[in-house]
């Protein structure tokens, strides 16, 4: 994963306030603040820490590799990027905590559709597969998106992927990990502002 990370907690005097609503307001962005407030249960009910990176980087980082992507120059190299983690503040026992991750997947359309590993993935919706990731114990989800100023083949050998997954999540897992990548999923979608119109399920389930 590529870091480019700003993490924040409540400590710190000003400068700490500062960088950790900073780092909560990004969480709020890309996970939607009800999505966020629905959280802090599954994560124990206390005060939240987050952890982000700075989104209008990882924006034109995601971008630049879309527009100078090629299938001719394709080395399958990838960046994950991580908006948000939400870690519970107490440091008493063992920290749960949940994370999104984004990339330019290295699978396409066609892996996902028709492939030999499509029987893994489920259809959400039109060009939205969903999977379960059992090692990382969260969801996958692969998803076209058409970038401005990108070759044609773009739209369906490069989709964007977003990976939710979790520590010790208190509660309906399944359905908290489902809503927080369907928001991800649409907050990236319109961040990087896809041409192609795409409708994210409220929650996807593998």
């Amino acid at each position: 994963m590529l870091v480019l990370s700003a993490s924040a907690c409540s400590d710190g005097g000003e400068d700490g306030a500062a960088e950790a609503s900073a780092a909560l307001k990004a969480c709020q962005e890309v996970f939607g603040a009800e999505n966020v407030e629905a959280v802090r249960p599954a994560l124990g009910g206390g005060e939240l820490r987050a952890e982000t990176v700075p989104l209008d980087q990882m924006k034109e980082a995601l971008l630049k590799k879309a527009r100078n992507w090629t299938p001719s120059s394709e080395n399958f190299s990838r960046a994950w990027y991580q908006p948000c983690r939400l870690l519970e503040a107490s440091e008493n026992r063992v920290q749960s905590w949940v994370a999104g991750e984004v990339k330019w997947s290295v699978l396409t359309m066609d892996t996902v559709t028709t492939g030999k590993s499509a029987s893994e993935w489920r259809k959400a919706g039109d060009d939205v597969y969903v999977q379960h990731l059992s090692r990382s114990n969260g969801i996958a989800v692969v998803l076209s998106c058409r970038i401005q100023g990108a070759v044609p083949e773009q739209e369906r050998q490069l989709p964007l992927e977003i990976r939710v997954y979790d520590q010790a999540l208190q509660g309906d897992r399944v359905e908290v990990l489902g809503r927080l990548a369907s928001a991800l999923a649409t907050d990236t979608r319109e961040r990087l502002g896809c041409e192609d119109p795409l409708s994210v399920p409220t929650v996807l389930k593998p």
